[in-house]
């Protein structure tokens, strides 16, 4: 009875945490086209769970890569990455952090977030649409959910 209870409880908090993931954007504050702002469509489309201003990187589900990647960005990206916890999704918002943009031919730039970190989803744009960006975390949320679900016992992979 007590492990039917803790799966139960388990699959419950799954289930919430999927609808109120917690953010963390991480990138550029201007993009290159005339002043626009992949981290202010992600915020606009109020897809994250919490103010991505207060999240910590050791409470947040997502990170949601905007903006070129470099070299050095790159293994700031890798450090945050490493110090969320378990499951973790990771989301490039942008041409620019999902295949280098306009700079992917110079040197030191990283042709797309998935060179060094696991992407989950990739969204096109610049900067991308407001419902573009609502439809892919409504995936990611949908795939939590299965993610978490198909575990028998209810655990985080």
């Amino acid at each position: 009875m007590a492990l039917g209870v803790r799966s139960y409880a388990a699959r419950v908090l799954g289930v919430v945490r999927a609808r109120s993931l917690r953010c963390i954007v991480s990138g550029q504050v201007v993009c290159c086209a005339g002043g626009s702002n992949c981290a202010d469509v992600v915020r606009e489309a109020g897809v994250c769970g919490s103010d991505t201003s207060e999240c910590r990187t050791g409470l947040a589900d997502v990170l949601v890569v905007t903006g070129t990647v470099t070299g050095k960005t790159g293994s700031s990206l890798q450090e945050s990455y490493d110090e969320m916890r378990e499951p973790r999704w990771v989301v490039a918002v942008g041409d620019c952090a999902c295949t280098g943009g306009p700079f992917r031919e110079y040197r030191g730039v990283v042709p797309g977030t998935r060179e060094v970190l696991p992407v989950d989803e990739s969204i096109l744009g610049c900067p991308p649409s407001v419902e573009r960006v609502q439809q892919a975390f409504e995936s990611l949320r949908a795939s939590a959910r299965a993610d978490h679900s198909s575990r028998p016992d209810g655990a985080t992979p």
